[in-house]
């Protein structure tokens, strides 16, 4: 899954500025686009403290349809989820 991702590269903001727009228009399109098939689509955020995941799905829940989105937050494990593997 991951081989194909872009670790490491950064966009400066202006760049980012200028894409914003059509990269919120595709967003919408695909969430539409998912919308029709017949399965559900989880999307896991995790990593450290401040790495940035909340910013990332709150630009997420400001660029999609928030009807269709269920945002969740968990809290550290307990003792009987430390028993057992992460996800």
């Amino acid at each position: 899954m991951f081989e194909a991702a872009e670790l490491g590269r950064k966009v400066s903001k202006k760049e980012f500025e200028a894409q914003a727009p059509d990269l919120r228009v595709k967003m919408l399109e695909m969430q539409q686009a998912l919308r029709k098939c017949d399965f559900p689509v989880i999307v896991v955020f995790a990593g450290v403290d401040g790495a940035g995941k909340s910013e990332a799905v709150n630009l997420l829940n400001e660029w999609m349809d928030p009807r269709w989105i269920v945002a969740r937050a968990y809290g550290p494990p307990s003792d009987e989820e430390r028993e057992r593997p992460e996800f």
